[in-house]
């Protein structure tokens, strides 16, 4: 099965923070990263009373069940000393599965699709990166195109180095 993560971060080093996951997902039993995007930095979404964040998206392969992946990358987010004192506030490391394959889930503790996927454009342009390696499936109906071009209010940048 593939599933694409998105990671980011805002707290102690986030750059490496994030490169740090990635080679620890790519360690998870039954677990492979295939591809990674772009690395980007953009404002926060929510409280803006905190640093900008370093984003980026990966490409697995897993043998994982939805919700073993979620404990898995829930663990690497412990792991580092990641808190939830406030609701889209900073934080160490914050890893979300945005889809796996063209499964749709609706529990309690995860949500495939992500359902605010299609509006944040630091999800959307990395997943955009990923097209090439194994094309992503539509979010919400629509292709990314068609959600990237309808998000005008977050900045977001480049800079030009891949997560792997």
């Amino acid at each position: 099965m593939k599933a694409w993560i998105a990671l980011g971060s805002n707290l102690n080093q986030p750059k490496q923070q994030i490169l740090d996951a990635c080679n620890e997902i790519d360690q998870l039993p039954y677990t492979k990263v295939i591809a990674g995007s772009k690395i980007y930095t953009s404002s926060p979404v929510g409280p803006q009373d905190q640093d900008d964040f370093v984003n980026g998206c990966i490409l697995i392969e897993t043998q994982y069940s939805p919700i073993e992946l979620l404990d898995a990358l829930q663990a690497i987010e412990q792991s580092h000393h990641r808190t939830r004192d406030r609701h889209w506030g900073p934080r160490t490391l914050d890893l979300d599965i945005i889809l796996y394959d063209a499964i749709k889930l609706d529990t309690q503790r995860l949500i495939i699709p992500h359902p605010l996927a299609h509006k944040r454009l630091f999800v959307l342009l990395p997943l955009q990166d990923l097209q090439n390696n194994y094309p992503v499936t539509k979010l919400k109906n629509k292709n990314l195109t068609h959600w990237i071009s309808l998000i005008n209010d977050q900045e977001i940048t480049t800079l030009n180095e891949f997560l792997i």
